[in-house]
């Protein structure tokens, strides 16, 4: 949809055969990366949530099929197992989800 933009990506990762929130990340993406991320994200598109998030984060989610893998730096991990400070680096092509190493 032209005018559309990303604010922030949410993540996730496959733990005991589950999708897992493990925060979200706006920081690094550049507005190239961004119309091309929202082109992809626009074609697996789905109405059902993917994954548990918090609640102030549901109604304004767009929800996607987890199937494409990206790589963020950051600082730390929260006691919760969320992301500090992640910056987003790229898309991993040649990676499906179920291949992320663990975080810690």
């Amino acid at each position: 949809m032209p005018g559309q933009d990303i604010g922030s990506l949410v993540l996730g990762r496959e733990r005991d055969d589950r999708l897992v929130y493990q925060g979200k990340v706006g920081t690094g993406l550049s507005n190239r990366e961004m119309e091309a991320l929202f082109a992809e994200l626009e074609k697996i598109d789905v109405q059902e949530a993917t994954l548990e998030v918090p609640k102030a984060e549901r109604g304004r989610t767009r929800w996607v099929r987890p199937q494409l893998v990206c790589t963020v730096k950051y600082l730390t991990v929260t006691a919760g197992g969320s992301l500090c400070h992640p910056v987003y680096r790229g898309l991993l092509r040649d990676k499906s989800p179920g291949e992320c190493p663990a975080v810690s």
